[in-house]
C-alpha cells in the first residue's frame, strides 16, 4: 500500500471559507498523468494559494474590491475541483491560467503602490523641506530620527521600484508598504497627525481592509 499525506488547506477570508485536500505521495503513478505534471499542480496549488492570501487587503482596498478577490478564489477553487475529479491535465490548466491571474492582479495593483508611494513620499520630502527652512531661521535643524525617516522611505520607494520591474509584484507591494510606513513615521517623530487622505494606505499598511466610517 502506497503511503499517502493529507494537506488540509483552509480559506477563511472575507466570508469565504473553503477547505482544500490534497493527497500526495511518495510514487506517483496515476496512468496518462506525469511527475512533471503532478509537480505543477502541487506547486502551482501552494503558491496560488499563498499569494491570493497576501493580496486580500490589497485587493480590497485599492484594486477590484470583493468581485475581484472572489474571482481569483473561485478560480482556484475549480481548479481544485478539478484535481479531486482526478482530472489532471485540466487541472494544471486551470491552476495556471490562475497563477496568470494573480500575477496580473499584483502587477496592476503594484502599480497602483508606486504611484501613490511616490505621491506620499514627495509630500513629506516638501514638508520636511518646508520645516528645514522655518527651523534655519531659528538656528535649528529637523529631528535626526526624522530625517532617518525619508531616507528609509526613499530607500524602500527604490527597492520596491527594483522588485517591480523585476516582475515580482507581490515583493514590490511589500517595500511599497515598507516606504510609506516610513512616510508615516515621519509625521509620528514630528508629532503631527498624519493627513486624512492616508488613512486607508495607513490601515493598508497593517493588511487590513479600510472601512471607512460615516461622520
Amino acid at each position: 500500500m502506497k503511503h499517502k499525506k493529507r494537506i488540509f488547506l483552509n480559506f477563511c477570508m472575507a466570508g469565504v471559507s473553503a477547505v482544500l485536500v490534497f493527497t500526495s505521495s511518495d510514487s506517483i503513478a496515476r496512468e496518462g498523468t506525469s511527475r512533471a505534471q503532478m509537480d505543477l499542480i502541487k506547486k502551482a496549488s501552494n503558491e496560488n494559494f499563498k499569494s491570493i492570501k497576501q493580496l486580500h487587503a490589497a485587493i480590497i482596498n485599492f484594486g477590484g474590491g470583493s468581485a475581484e478577490f472572489d474571482s481569483l478564489v473561485n478560480e482556484y477553487s475549480d481548479a481544485s475541483t478539478l484535481y479531486f475529479k482526478e482530472q489532471f491535465p485540466d487541472s494544471a490548466q486551470v491552476f495556471a491560467r490562475n497563477e496568470k491571474a494573480i500575477n496580473s492582479a499584483a502587477y496592476r495593483l503594484a502599480q497602483t503602490y508606486r504611484k501613490d508611494t511616490e505621491s506620499i513620499h514627495g509630500e513629506v520630502i516638501r514638508e520636511r523641506e518646508s520645516l528645514m527652512l522655518n527651523l534655519s531661521r531659528q538656528g535649528g535643524k529637523v529631528n535626526a530620527s526624522a530625517e532617518l525617516m525619508i531616507e528609509y522611505a526613499s530607500s524602500g520607494l527604490n527597492r520596491a521600484i527594483d522588485e517591480l520591474e523585476r516582475f515580482r509584484p507581490i515583493d514590490a507591494i511589500y517595500y511599497f508598504r515598507r516606504a510609506k510606513e516610513s512616510c508615516f513615521r515621519f509625521y509620528e517623530i514630528l508629532e503631527k497627525p498624519l493627513p486624512e487622505k492616508y488613512r486607508k494606505d495607513a490601515a493598508d499598511n497593517r493588511n487590513q481592509v479600510f472601512i471607512e466610517v460615516e461622520k
